[in-house]
């Protein structure tokens, strides 16, 4: 399996979010975790559309914190233990709020997992035994045990009603090429450094590998994997873009502090991104971000977030 591991940082604003996925042709696993900052891949979705993705299942299952999925005008809360799956192609919003977020994220290929699905947003509640078999699973991922803790993930959803049935445990244990495990780990690290202004160059110097040839296997791994991207410039685009989505629900948030963490040039340069993805302006963006924050999380909410 193909690990990544992305971490976004604002000591600023006293939050944080960080992303571990691994990941076959067929089948990504995500673990996130976040505090002081809410997620919105809906509206990320939205403005910058997974078009290698498009037409994958995903599921989500809340381990820790507070969410909503927003569909069709419903506003469906979700505590831990809830797991919700849709198809991407629908953009509903997942948000997680409060002092301290855990969640786990998987999306597949149902022509080879066996998994498919209607497109409708179903809920699932979990019995507490299930639940603690996936969040210490959870806790596994991105370790030497990936797969291992991958192939608990998929038992404990089979076991619930989630077709999995193609997915062999040893399926989930081949490793990846040398080459593409060192790309992602140096792809991940640079994308989480993005105050540093991270360039294509930094890439290639530190793998030590010629232009061209990152360029050819950024390509075949965004490919193979189903990536949501296709270079270097579209991921930096979409990693700041996403971290900036987050980082601007953050109470005490302005542009030019989220400008700066997340490597755009001014604020002008992020402005010009939100209107160019056909998002409103950052300030409309966090003022709303943050009203749905503190209104729907009011209660569970840290001290700093209710005083906003």
């Amino acid at each position: 399996m193909l690990r990544e591991v992305r971490r976004l940082d604002a000591p600023e604003l006293h939050a944080f979010h960080e992303a571990v996925e691994v990941r076959t042709p067929y089948l990504r696993v995500g673990v996130h975790r976040g505090q002081g900052v809410a997620s919105d891949f809906g509206v990320l979705e939205r403005a910058m559309p997974f078009v290698h993705r498009m037409s994958r299942p995903c599921l989500t299952l809340l381990l820790e914190g507070h969410g909503r999925f927003d569909e069709g005008g419903r506003r469906l809360r979700i505590e831990p233990g809830d797991l919700a799956v849709s198809d991407q192609r629908r953009g509903g919003t997942e948000a997680y709020a409060g002092a301290f977020s855990r969640w786990i994220v998987m999306d597949w290929d149902p022509c080879i997992v066996g998994a498919p699905h209607a497109g409708a947003l179903d809920l699932l509640r979990l019995s507490p035994l299930d639940r603690a078999r996936l969040g210490a699973a959870a806790r596994e991922i991105g370790s030497p045990r990936s797969a291992e803790a991958s192939a608990e993930i998929v038992r404990v959803l089979r076991s619930v009603g989630l077709g999995f049935e193609r997915i062999a445990p040893r399926a989930l244990d081949q490793a990846p090429p040398l080459a593409e495990q060192e790309l992602a780990r140096v792809f991940g690290a640079q994308l989480s450094n993005l105050r540093a202004h991270p360039a294509f160059e930094d890439v290639v110097s530190e793998l030590g590998w010629n232009k061209r040839l990152v360029h050819r296997r950024l390509a075949a791994i965004a490919d193979r994997y189903a990536l949501p991207w296709e270079h270097w410039r579209s991921a930096l685009h979409h990693q700041r873009l996403a971290s900036a989505l987050r980082l601007l629900s953050a109470p005490g948030a302005t542009t030019e502090l989220v400008s700066e963490l997340t490597g755009f040039r001014a604020p002008s340069a992020l402005c010009h991104a939100f209107a160019k993805a056909g998002l409103p302006s950052p300030g409309t963006f966090a003022q709303s971000a943050r009203k749905n924050v503190i209104e729907a999380w009011a209660e569970h909410a840290a001290p700093s977030v209710r005083a906003a």
